[in-house]
């Protein structure tokens, strides 16, 4: 009986420790838990940016976006996805912060975000030759967002060449197709603030595996 007892808290222990994936295929490509950051994260402003004790936090400023790419590797087939909890406030304060997917350097990127204040999510593609952003996705009302301060909404993109599903809270919000890179993109993680109110994004558990089989 002792041992029983022993076995079933250990289980219980690794069960509310352990990272929760919600990527859907069975091989990890990249896995981050952001205890420190992995040189993959290059090319990012320190001032947005700030990596370390498991999370990673977006503060962009007003009226502006922050970005960071995971550059340690490109993607043609791949399943992403994230944790991301909005604060700056004890109320749930306005911007768009999600999962970058498709990007590719001189050509441009797509934006999978939510935005847990208005209870909605779309995509937006940046084209670097229009200078632009472009609407790939009208923004929606999506079922299962959770809209308040702290609590986190896992996002999740699989790519499979110029195919892409968008995921929100483990329900089907989107399918799109996109311009595929040719040597596959760059995942990434950005958020936006449209106002003097101060945004920060904490993002967990940042995956990558292969597709479903």
């Amino acid at each position: 009986m002792r041992w029983r007892a022993f076995v079933l808290a250990v289980v219980a222990a690794l069960s509310t420790t352990a990272p929760a994936v919600a990527c859907k295929g069975t091989t990890v490509l990249f896995r981050d838990s952001f205890a420190a950051t992995d040189p993959g994260w290059a090319l990012y402003d320190k001032d947005t940016v700030k990596i370390g004790g498991g999370s990673l936090k977006l503060t962009p400023q007003p009226s502006h976006y922050a970005f960071i790419y995971y550059r340690g590797d490109v993607y043609e087939q791949a399943d992403v996805c994230v944790d991301a909890a909005v604060g700056g406030g004890s109320s749930v304060p306005d911007g768009e912060g999600g999962l970058l997917f498709g990007s590719e350097d001189y050509v441009g990127f797509y934006f999978f975000w939510i935005s847990p204040k208005n209870g909605t999510a779309g995509v937006l593609q940046w084209s670097e030759s229009a200078d632009k952003y472009l609407v790939a996705m009208a923004a929606q009302k999506v079922q299962g967002l959770n809209a308040k301060v702290g609590v986190k909404n896992t996002l999740r993109v699989a790519i499979d060449g110029a195919k892409a599903a968008l995921y929100l809270n483990d329900r089907l919000v989107g399918q799109l197709t996109i311009n595929a890179p040719k040597v596959g993109g760059f995942f990434g993680l950005a958020a936006a603030r449209p106002d003097q109110a101060p945004v920060t994004w904490t993002f967990e558990n940042f995956n990558v595996t292969d597709l479903p089989r």
